[in-house]
């Protein structure tokens, strides 16, 4: 059973390395990595805020149906999708503990989405795929929702995520404008210690405020 697990994690691994390198090769525009800055969700061109988004197991796009076949967690087959994402500032030693995300739909109600796993994508440093599972209360005809990621009390730019359907689904956010992936990955940045991360505020209270939040994210390697 555990070789077993080892090498579906082998092969979901190749499977996003080679679907990441296609989506990079049809979607590249200007872009680059700053310290200091909000995540940044990739969407699929510099024209639109729609995701680049695969299901975890399967690699198939949108729309994504509320559960599939050959889960990862044989006891719950809700879906599970990968996102993109650059400019994650996460500290040495954080998880996907310390990420959150959540979803808006066309009533604008808000669907938490429990991240499960962030990782560097092999080859691709400085991107990072984020795998979240989609929310017990979403419907199967949901259409489009907005995802947002949060760390470290900053939140990064909304992507469009069709469930069920493709259309429908809230008005982007004002000035909200396309984020595709750089022509090269991002340089990769060494993980920040707790201790630096306090030092890039000046301000004694900005800094203790940043300390409460980041003490509070789980501080155990990612996996």
């Amino acid at each position: 059973m555990r070789n077993r697990a080892f090498a579906s994690s082998e092969r979901f691994v190749a499977f996003v390395c080679a679907a990441l390198a296609m989506i990079l090769c049809g979607a590249l525009a200007p872009a680059s990595a700053a310290p200091g800055v909000s995540p940044t969700l990739i969407s699929v061109s510099a024209g639109s805020t729609r995701a680049v988004a695969l299901e975890s197991v399967s690699m198939r796009a949108e729309p994504f149906s509320l559960s599939s076949e050959g889960n990862f967690s044989p006891n719950d087959a809700r879906t599970r999708i990968t996102l993109f994402v650059m400019n994650l500032d996460l500290l040495a030693g954080e998880t996907q503990n310390s990420l959150t995300a959540d979803a808006e739909d066309a009533a604008h109600a808000h669907y938490p989405l429990k991240v499960e796993y962030v990782g560097q994508v092999p080859n691709f440093e400085g991107v990072y795929m984020v795998v979240m599972r989609l929310n017990d209360l979403m419907t199967g005809n949901l259409g489009d929702v907005l995802i947002r990621l949060n760390l470290h009390g900053m939140g990064s730019n909304r992507v469009r995520v069709a469930i069920g359907q493709i259309g429908g689904g809230p008005a982007d956010d004002a000035g909200a404008v396309g984020t595709p992936a750089p022509p090269t990955p991002p340089t990769p940045v060494t993980p920040p210690t707790l201790a630096q991360y306090q030092g890039q505020f000046s301000n004694a209270s900005t800094a203790a405020g940043s300390a409460v939040v980041a003490s509070s994210s789980s501080m155990r390697p990612l996996s």
